[in-house]
């Protein structure tokens, strides 16, 4: 896993995606952060998937193994195990776990790419 924190931001005005978003980004002059009304941020993981792209929360990820898609809905603690959640097409969650990743693939992400879930 990958200690590296930044951000991407989806600029729902511009409809454009900024990435290499640092912590520094988010927070104002006076070191508090703000939030953005016109548009969304979306943390890496700390995965990256089987072609070495860095995960996102948003992203859409197919597993290239066995099949089926899922959207990567932002972290989530499920008894003694933290993870970041995966939105099946259906509504049905699950934890992405580490092992994975040699599976999975990035084919696009929610806000460019909506289609990709239905």
């Amino acid at each position: 896993m990958d200690p590296e924190i930044i951000f991407r931001f989806w600029d729902n005005g511009d409809k454009t995606m900024c990435y290499a978003v640092g912590v520094s980004d988010l927070a104002d002059l006076n070191g508090q952060f703000t939030l953005y009304p016109f548009g969304v941020f979306m943390q890496y993981i700390g995965i990256k998937d089987r072609k070495g792209n860095k995960i996102f929360d948003g992203d859409i990820l197919e597993n290239k193994v066995y099949g089926g898609r899922w959207q990567v809905c932002g972290p989530r603690k499920d008894w003694d195990y933290c993870g970041f959640v995966l939105r099946a097409r259906d509504g049905q969650d699950n934890l992405i776990h580490f092992s994975d990743k040699e599976n999975l693939e990035i084919i696009g992400n929610i806000h460019q790419h909506p289609e990709l879930l239905k």
